[in-house]
């Protein structure tokens, strides 16, 4: 996945930097290095991504589906 796939995906979904950290249990700096391209996205990710934006799949859905709490994704994103 190209770093601007994988940009376009996060908007797609609706995903920023901080959701991402927290639905994937990743730091900030992975995060970043995932968007410049120094760093391949994982394959688990990207299709994760690409599934979620298919079928129009929410950050909280994805938050429910995995345990956490979306609520607190969206404390925390603000």
């Amino acid at each position: 996945m190209k770093p601007s796939e994988y940009k376009a995906a996060l908007a797609v979904v609706g995903l920023t930097a901080g959701t991402v950290q927290q639905l994937f249990q990743i730091d900030y700096i992975t995060c970043r290095r995932w968007a410049s391209g120094e760093v391949p996205v994982p394959r688990a990710v990207e299709l994760s991504l690409l599934l979620m934006a298919s079928r129009g799949m929410t950050c909280s859905q994805a938050m429910i589906l995995v345990g956490h709490d979306p609520a607190a994704v969206e404390r925390d994103a603000a």
